[in-house]
């Protein structure tokens, strides 16, 4: 038989025919020079191919028959010219040729053999194996690839879409230059990936030149594989086309906007989105029903949370996806929120800080009747008084004097403002809050009701509205007073009562009298 040639090898030196005659040929005729008649050939593998000089021109042997056969002599070469592929295995047939008659290199018929013409009358047949060439390279084929020796990429169809998650086998081969399996080969190799989260094989070593191993994507998108020999790193590494990987079902909640920019009084500047993932960190409507409620609470520091607190991540609704539009606290400190939908994994914030906002200090505006003392309760001075924090608010202090020179004084439930003896009086003072980190100044207005002549000493406001009386009466804060109305003043004049009330924090109460007789009216408050 013919020695192996390697795939793709065309240059290969071919056999000489006395090779392939030696010890299979006898003649009857002493003297004989010997040589072959070519009758057939098979080349799924390749051409064959003779020379009649050595090798150093070749030519081919072409369509021959047994009354067409090829005349060479022992001296003679013959080669196979190999395709690309591997693991074929050729041959010719022929008869011996003892050169008395015919011309080498020429076609002559040999229907006629035996006895004493020029050919045998038994044939005889001579094979040649095509073997893989030499180990250049690795090849990696995923599930949906298959090899294809010989071919300019070595392997057909595309790689089958993979889940996260979810593990599939692939294949290595130790291939020559044409993509053919080098059996001798047990190289150990080694993987890595353009999936960071992936799960790749050990180390491990080929067998006759194959391997399989089992590789886990875990991240969505296009992610590759490569394998490497680690025994010769030489050899030629191998990287797969990108798989596309695909989410696996929804198994968690996961932040993809933070809560951010919150302060008191106000919506978070930067209010959260929530997506529902796989296992793996991938974003997944996988499984995902057309409705499902996500839930926020405050599991780390003072709320109340406000705002719209449930949303629908549903398919029918958010499709994987809601932002939170109106999220608020306001109590100052460090905040965390949680995230929650049945069955899937809390979504748990990273923790951020409501800073601390200083009381708002307002004008604080009391009317008092003259002659009257002073007694405002410190609980309405602080109803004049914000914080947008919510924080409980204390009075820190008041000033000593009032701008024209009132004694100001404090005790646990009031503050005590003496009346300048002379006549109407504005006046203001000073107080201070705080809700136990900041204080803030702010300004109380005491206006002292005029005491004119007349029964209507604490009446502070009187006019025609809609055809009606209406009035503004001052009075000491709690303290219950009578409106009466009158028509005449001279002699002892006749009150009637028309309304009782509580003057308020501010002392100053108002009243519409409703049905006036005709005529001359006076009206008062008293109190009783």
């Amino acid at each position: 038989n013919f020695t192996p040639v390697a795939a793709g090898d065309s240059t290969n030196a071919g056999d000489l025919v006395s090779a392939l005659i030696a010890g299979q040929m006898s003649d009857a005729d002493s003297g004989a020079l010997a040589g072959i008649a070519v009758l057939g050939t098979s080349a799924g593998s390749g051409t064959w191919q003779y020379s009649t000089n050595g090798g150093s021109a070749w030519l081919s042997i072409g369509t021959v028959s047994t009354n067409s056969a090829l005349l060479l002599r022992s001296e003679d070469r013959i080669r196979l010219v190999p395709g690309n592929v591997a693991g074929g295995t050729d041959s010719i047939t022929f008869r011996a040729w003892d050169r008395t008659s015919g011309t080498f290199g020429a076609l002559a018929d040999a229907t006629t053999a035996g006895g004493i013409t020029a050919f045998s009358s038994g044939t005889a047949s001579s094979t040649i194996a095509v073997t893989a060439g030499a180990f250049v390279k690795l090849q990696l084929l995923l599930p949906g690839e298959t090899a294809a020796p010989g071919t300019a990429s070595g392997k057909t169809g595309s790689p089958t879409a993979q889940t996260a998650g979810s593990a599939f086998s692939v294949t290595v081969r130790a291939v020559d230059a044409n993509w053919n399996v080098v059996g001798s080969v047990t190289d150990v190799v080694g993987f890595t990936s353009s999936d960071g989260s992936a799960v790749l094989p050990a180390n491990g070593n080929l067998v006759a030149g194959l391997g399989t191993f089992d590789v886990t994507f875990r991240t969505a998108g296009g992610q590759t594989a490569t394998v490497s020999d680690l025994t010769d790193g030489a050899k030629s590494a191998d990287t797969s086309p990108a798989v596309t990987v695909n989410a696996a079902s929804i198994a968690r909640l996961a932040l993809v906007t933070q809560p951010g920019g919150a302060g008191a009084g106000a919506p978070f500047g930067q209010q959260p989105v929530i997506e529902t993932q796989d296992a793996f960190g991938n974003s997944s409507t996988v499984g995902l029903a057309a409705s499902l409620m996500v839930s926020v609470t405050l599991t780390s520091g003072t709320g109340p949370l406000q705002g719209t607190t449930a949303l629908d991540i549903g398919t029918a609704a958010g499709a994987g996806t809601v932002s939170f539009a109106n999220l608020r606290l306001d109590p100052a400190g460090t905040k965390q929120l949680t995230f929650s939908a049945a069955g899937l994994t809390d979504a748990v914030s990273a923790t951020f800080t409501v800073d601390n906002e200083l009381p708002v200090a307002g004008l604080a505006e009391f009317q008092r009747p003259r002659n009257v003392p002073i007694k405002l309760l410190i609980a309405n001075l602080l109803t004049n008084a914000t914080d947008l924090n919510g924080d409980a608010l204390t009075l820190v202090s008041v000033s000593a004097t009032s701008t024209n020179g009132a004694a100001i004084h404090r005790n646990s439930t009031f503050v005590l403002y003496s009346v300048p003896p002379d006549g109407n009086v504005t006046d203001r003072f000073s107080y201070t809050v705080s809700d136990g980190v900041g204080s803030t100044v702010g300004e109380v207005e005491i206006t002292v009701a005029a005491d004119p002549t007349g029964t209507n000493f604490n009446v502070v406001a009187c006019a025609l509205v809609a055809g009606k009386p209406t009035m503004t009466f001052a009075g000491v804060p709690g303290h219950s007073y009578v409106v009466q109305r009158t028509q005449d003043l001279t002699g002892t004049p006749v009150w009637t009562d028309l309304w009782t009330t509580n003057a308020p924090a501010a002392g100053l109460f108002h009243f519409v009298d409703d049905n006036p007789p005709a005529g001359d009216l006076f009206y008062r408050g008293v109190n009783r």
